[in-house]
């Protein structure tokens, strides 16, 4: 199949019922019935989430000197305590 997935993208031990889901979806893709929607976490096995990546871009900044530990600490708590 052109485009198929890689098989732990499927795996029901991430996301249960996403191999059924799967292949409902190939089915509405073949009939023509579908209605595609997608929310914000779609790419979120694929990329980190904005929490993840803010925490990341932290962790570049302190570790080049740009940010103080201080700082650093009381960034890190307020991306935690109020995740996007």
């Amino acid at each position: 199949m052109a485009g198929a997935l890689p098989t732990e993208i499927l795996d029901d031990t991430f996301f249960a019922g996403n191999e059924a889901a799967f292949s409902d979806l190939q089915e509405a893709l073949s009939r023509e019935t579908f209605l595609a929607f997608t929310g914000a976490g779609t790419s979120a096995p694929m990329l980190p989430t904005w929490t993840a990546a803010l925490e990341q871009l932290l962790t570049f900044a302190r570790d080049r000197g740009t940010v103080l530990a201080g700082e650093a600490a009381e960034i890190s708590a307020q991306i935690r305590s109020d995740p996007l």
